[in-house]
C-alpha cells in the first residue's frame, strides 16, 4: 500500500490523462497518522503505481473538508461523476477501521447466525411489502434494499461493535436524499430483533444503545430457540406471566391442521392482551406461528392481519424461523436465501474499486446542487446503489421523473407488483384466511392419505 500527498490540481491532472511522478511513502501502521503527517488530502494506492496517472484507490480526508472536497470534484471532474463510483473518500478514523477491520478479519463470515439473518431480511421484506410479498418475483434487489441486508453485510464484514441504529439513521437518509416515500415500518420494529440476535454473537450490548437488562427474557427465549428449538416452559411463564402456558407449548404435539387452528386461535388471544408490553407479544404471535411449520417462512400470511396490532411481528417470525437452522431458508424460491449469502459475505477490501452508484457522502453534495438525474451515471436505470459505509451498500429505487412517469402511466400496467406498494389491507386479511384454509385442507389430506395408501396397496398386492 502506497500513501502519498496530493494536491487538487495533481488529482485533476492524473483524472486528465496527466501526472507526474512523486515520492512514493510506504504505509506505517496507523493510517491515519501517515496522512495527517503528510498533508491535507491523502492518495492511497494499493500497490507501487506503474502509470503515473493511475488513479488511487481511495482519498482520504478530514471529515470538516470531505464535503468541500467533493462539491470541488463535481465541478472540476464532472466526467468523474459520481466520484465515489471510482474511489473512496474516506475520513482518516474511517481509514484506520477499515484497515483495522481487514487485519482481524479473513474472510467474512456470519457463522451460524446465517439463517437468523436471512429471516430477518424476509421478515423485514414481507412487511414493507404489507404482506403482497410473492417470493417467485423477488430478486436480490428487493432484499438488498432492507435494513436488515445493511445490518447483516456489517455482521459479516467483522465488525465487532454493530451499530444498528446507526446504520438505519444512514439508510433512511439515503431514501430521504432519493425522495423514496414513507415505509410501513418503523425503524425500531428492526432494531430490535437485531438487537438480540446480536447479543446472541456475545457482541456488546452498549454498541447498539440497548440496554443489556432491556427485553432479557426475549433474549434468553431466542437463545434457547438457537440451542434446542423451542421456548422452554419456565421461560415462557417469565414472558407471559403465565398466560396460556400449557395450550402453548403443547403445540408441537398436534397434528399440523389443528397447530393451525390452535396458533391462530392463541394469536386472536394475543392480540387483546394488555397483561404484557406489544413488543413481547408480537415475538410470541411470530414464534406460534412458526411452530406450525418450523423453520420454514410458508406460514407468514397467518400474521398479516395483526401486523398493525402487533408491530414488528413478521421481523419476530422470520427471526424465529432463522434460529431453527433448518436449511429451509436458504433453499427459499430457488435458492434466493444463497443468492443473498453470497453477496452478503463477498470479500471486499476498502481498496478495491467500490461496487456501488455513488456514495451517501457523496449522494448529499449532488441532491443539494440538483445534480441527480441525467448527470448521474448509475448501473440501473430502476435503481442507485448507495454505500453506506465503506463496502456496505443498499438499493434504493429511482423514481421516475415527470416524463418518465408520464410514459409509465400511459403505457400497459405491469404485471410484476412494485416493491413497497401499498395493498388494502382487507386484501391482506383475505389472503391470510385463503391460506389458513390450504393449511388446513393439507392437514386433512394427511390424515386421509394415512387410511387411503393401506386399502391400494393391497389392491396391488391382489393384482400381483
Amino acid at each position: 500500500m502506497i500513501i502519498e500527498k496530493i494536491t487538487l490540481p495533481e488529482l485533476f491532472n492524473i483524472a486528465q490523462g496527466e501526472g507526474e511522478r512523486k515520492a512514493e511513502h510506504s504505509s506505517p501502521q496507523n493510517l491515519g497518522d501517515a496522512v495527517s503527517a503528510i498533508g491535507a488530502i491523502g492518495a492511497i494506492w494499493r500497490e507501487k503505481r506503474l502509470n503515473v496517472c493511475t488513479f488511487p484507490s481511495a482519498v482520504v480526508i478530514d471529515d470538516s473538508r470531505r464535503r468541500s472536497f467533493l462539491a470541488w470534484v463535481a465541478t472540476y471532474l464532472p466526467q468523474l461523476r459520481p466520484f465515489t463510483a471510482f474511489c473512496r473518500v474516506l475520513s482518516p478514523q474511517a481509514l484506520d477501521a477499515c484497515a483495522r477491520r481487514e487485519a482481524e478479519t479473513d474472510m467474512p463470515s456470519l457463522g451460524l447466525l446465517e439463517e437468523a439473518c436471512l429471516g430477518l431480511v424476509f421478515g423485514e421484506l414481507a412487511t414493507l411489502t404489507n404482506g403482497s410479498l410473492d417470493f417467485r418475483n423477488v430478486s436480490f434487489a428487493g432484499c438488498g434494499a432492507t435494513l436488515s441486508y445493511a445490518v447483516m453485510r456489517t455482521l459479516a464484514l467483522g465488525e465487532q461493535a454493530v451499530n444498528v441504529r446507526e446504520i438505519a439513521t444512514r439508510w433512511s437518509h439515503a431514501r430521504v436524499l432519493m425522495k423514496n416515500p414513507g415505509l410501513p415500518l418503523d425503524a425500531e420494529q428492526v432494531v430490535l430483533p437485531w438487537s438480540v440476535l446480536l447479543e446472541l454473537r456475545d457482541l456488546d450490548p452498549n454498541s447498539n444503545h440497548m440496554s443489556s437488562h432491556e427485553y432479557k427474557d426475549l433474549r434468553i427465549a431466542c437463545e434457547e430457540i438457537f440451542q434446542s428449538g423451542k421456548i422452554s416452559l419456565a421461560q415462557w411463564r417469565r414472558l407471559t406471566n403465565g398466560w396460556n402456558t400449557e395450550g402453548a407449548v403443547a403445540i408441537l404435539d398436534k397434528p399440523r391442521e389443528e397447530r393451525v387452528v390452535t396458533v391462530r386461535r392463541l394469536i386472536e388471544s394475543l392480540a387483546m392482551q394488555s397483561t404484557f408490553d406489544r413488543t413481547t407479544r408480537a415475538f410470541l404471535a411470530g414464534y406460534l406461528v412458526n411452530q406450525i411449520g418450523p423453520g420454514s417462512f410458508e406460514h407468514f400470511p397467518m400474521l398479516l392481519p395483526f401486523h398493525i396490532q402487533l408491530p414488528g411481528v413478521l421481523m419476530w417470525y422470520g427471526l424465529c424461523a432463522g434460529l431453527r437452522r433448518k436449511g429451509f431458508l436458504r433453499n427459499l424460491s430457488g435458492s434466493l436465501g444463497r443468492r443473498i449469502l453470497r453477496e452478503a459475505v463477498r470479500r471486499e477490501s476498502f481498496l478495491d474499486q467500490p461496487q456501488c452508484d455513488v456514495s451517501l457522502a457523496e449522494l448529499e453534495v449532488l441532491t443539494g446542487s440538483g445534480i441527480i438525474r441525467g448527470d448521474l451515471r448509475i448501473t440501473n436505470l430502476a435503481h442507485v446503489v448507495i454505500e453506506l459505509s465503506p463496502c456496505i451498500n443498499t438499493i434504493v429505487r429511482l423514481l421516475p421523473t415527470e416524463a418518465t412517469e408520464e410514459a409509465r402511466v400511459s403505457a400497459p400496467a405491469s404485471s410484476q407488483r412494485k416493491l413497497f406498494d401499498d395493498e388494502p389491507l382487507e386484501m391482506r386479511r383475505a389472503l391470510s384466511e385463503l391460506w389458513t384454509v390450504l393449511n388446513e385442507l393439507d392437514g386433512i389430506k394427511e390424515r386421509i392419505s394415512k387410511y387411503v395408501a393401506p386399502t391400494e396397496q393391497k389392491k396391488t398386492k391382489r393384482k400381483g
